[in-house]
């Protein structure tokens, strides 16, 4: 991919690649909620996104965000920050990505990997269904710190062979609107060995991959603290399974 323009003062960029045009705009530094892209058709894959062996590259803000669509396009890992803290999102139809990720934390088989979206029509993208009426005050919560546990196809890989699957659009601005200018859906499973606690500094992260082809998106310090809440379906209504930093509202049940 070339950059070929660069119009002052709106922040977009018309880059080529194999002769096609795109216009989108780019993230400012240190991410914010502007983030948000305008992109068509599908790039041809650079040899700048290949990484080493020697372990994790460094993605900041600002930068070419079609070099991490291609990392997960070939089964890479990145690490991304959320709400509280960097998870470790690969692509979740990919079952050698989500047995990578299964490796690097030391977690056993047979729970399913967290997905996030950049909006909606990005997590049914993967078969999901968000249309159900019982699920309306969680979409309409989103982006948010709320993670509901939805019905899937238990051949999804990230499921790991189980029929439902916690999906969310984070309350990460940057984040979310990486993903919805990819029109991605990536797994967030947080960024540990498995009992350990959550790395909330990208040092952390680096130690956690090295060795390992991936790439860590540099997002400073995160706040930790509580993760998402979780809700699921019970009898056809929603309940908490999980407390966390999103408050819920009366439309939950007991």
């Amino acid at each position: 991919m070339k950059l070929i323009g660069l119009p002052k003062g709106n922040g977009t960029r018309v880059l080529r690649a194999g002769g096609r045009r795109r216009v989108l705009r780019v993230p400012p530094a240190g991410g914010g909620s502007g983030y948000a892209a305008a992109v068509s058709e599908t790039t041809p894959r650079s040899p700048r996104s290949r990484q080493s062996a020697a372990g994790p590259a460094l993605w900041r803000w600002g930068e070419d965000p079609w070099r991490l669509d291609e990392h997960w396009g070939r089964g890479g890992v990145v690490a991304i920050p959320t709400e509280s803290s960097y998870g470790l999102a690969v692509d979740p139809r990919d079952p050698g990505a989500v047995a990578a990720v299964l490796r690097i934390k030391g977690r056993p088989e047979g729970q399913a990997l967290p997905v996030v979206g950049g909006a909606v029509a990005d997590l049914e993208r993967l078969g999901l269904r968000l249309d159900l009426a019982v699920l309306a005050p969680v979409v309409a919560a989103w982006p948010a710190a709320l993670t509901v546990v939805v019905p899937c196809d238990a051949g999804l890989p990230a499921a790991c062979g189980l029929p439902s699957l916690a999906v969310r659009v984070p309350a990460h601005p940057a984040l979310a609107g990486l993903l919805r200018s990819l029109e991605r859906a990536v797994t967030a499973t947080s960024a540990n060995r498995s009992g350990e606690a959550p790395a909330t500094r990208v040092e952390e992260v680096l130690d956690l991959l090295r060795g390992e082809p991936a790439i860590v998106i540099d997002d400073g310090v995160l706040p930790g603290g509580p993760p998402s809440t979780i809700v699921e379906i019970r009898g056809g209504r929603l309940v908490v399974s999980r407390s966390g930093r999103h408050p819920v509202g009366s439309w939950i049940g007991d």
